[in-house]
């Protein structure tokens, strides 16, 4: 498919969309595929600050701290993910 172009239309989303959150979580997994983890980073976070009851932007923030080696940081997002949403079926 167009990744380039899909990425750009994903960021082209205005931050006044209620859709804005997911879009940057999916900026997240396309930069995430490319290899591109501080990109990523920051998509996941933005995605997760925006709308903190939304379990997989978190859920994705905590496998990619772990993957970077990041465990202290990893730790408090998976401890923000269950504060979120109370569900402990959310941190396995």
């Amino acid at each position: 498919g167009d990744t380039p172009g899909a990425e750009s239309a994903l960021r082209g989303v205005p931050e006044s969309d209620p859709l804005w959150p997911a879009a940057q979580q999916q900026v997240g997994e396309l930069a995430l595929a490319r290899g591109d983890a501080p990109a990523a980073e920051s998509a996941f976070r933005a995605a997760a600050d925006r709308a903190p009851r939304a379990a997989e932007p978190r859920q994705r923030l905590v496998f990619l701290l772990s993957a970077l080696q990041r465990p202290a940081e990893a730790r408090e997002a998976l401890w923000q993910l269950f504060d979120s949403s109370k569900n402990p079926t959310l941190l396995m």
